[in-house]
């Protein structure tokens, strides 16, 4: 896979970064797109990405996710979920109380993070924002409203990022 291939531009006007970044993401499609997305996105520079991919801790990864066979991923996935604001991260972490395989109204997610401040119009713009960031995947329920899910590995992240709040994000849940 090249870089331009990835961000669908001529080879001559990417950075020399595009290829290490490439390389640190594994090659795996996942990874580039929500990497991609962080440089598209505009908040990014493509030098800062090859340093967060770089700096991520590798070792505790692998640990954390010992059978995965593409920790490059979880690398990219953690970088993506580290670059966004702390509002949005707290309400990423949220997807960890959803069961795994289970598309999610949009409704619900309001409900469920209205009374944490979100008006409407704010978690709209949230889910665009994780969706564009490819970190959330969007679909159309048969009666045509929207609904949200995670990639399995994905899931699997939240839920062990948000292992020790999760029993307080399921009783905030139930409360909603």
């Amino acid at each position: 896979m090249t870089a331009s291939r990835v961000w669908n531009t001529e080879p001559g006007s990417l950075p020399a970064q595009a290829a290490e970044i490439i390389d640190e993401c594994g090659r795996t499609p996942l990874a580039l797109a929500m990497i991609g997305s962080m440089i598209r996105a505009g908040r990014t520079r493509w030098p800062r990405v090859l340093r967060q991919l770089r700096r991520s801790d590798l070792q505790r990864i692998r640990a954390d996710f010992p059978e995965y066979p593409y920790p490059d991923l979880l690398r990219a996935i953690e970088v993506s979920v580290e670059d966004l604001p702390e509002v949005a991260r707290r309400r990423y972490a949220d997807f960890a109380v959803f069961p795994e395989d289970v598309a999610i109204p949009e409704a619900v997610l309001r409900t469920v993070w209205q009374p944490e401040g979100l008006a409407e119009d704010d978690v709209a713009e949230l889910l665009g924002t994780l969706v564009d960031r490819s970190l959330l995947r969007r679909e159309r329920a048969s009666d045509g409203t929207a609904e949200y899910g995670l990639h399995d590995l994905q899931y699997d992240f939240v839920r062990h990022r948000a292992a020790d709040t999760r029993t307080k994000r399921h009783r905030r849940l139930l409360k909603a």
